[in-house]
């Protein structure tokens, strides 16, 4: 997917997407604060606001970093 400064270079009245997102879900939950964020940036995907949330919820910088960790935890459950 995208990198991390090629979001933030998405902006709309000086924010950009991670800053508008954040500021959703002050009063939103997660999946409302993305839809209401795809709204302001329409030009966004849904993939690309799901590694929105991704990048600002947790401390992976993708969705495929994401992914591989919740794979590798699967791995060591299986294995324990």
């Amino acid at each position: 997917m995208k990198s991390k400064e090629y979001y933030q270079q998405i902006k709309k009245n000086g924010e950009n997407v991670f800053e508008v997102y954040l500021k959703h879900k002050k009063t939103l939950s997660p999946l409302e604060s993305m839809k209401e964020m795809r709204k302001d940036f329409p030009q966004i995907t849904f993939e690309e606001a799901k590694e929105i949330m991704i990048i600002c919820d947790t401390n992976f910088n993708s969705i495929e970093e994401y992914q591989g960790s919740i794979l590798d935890d699967i791995k060591r459950i299986i294995e324990n």
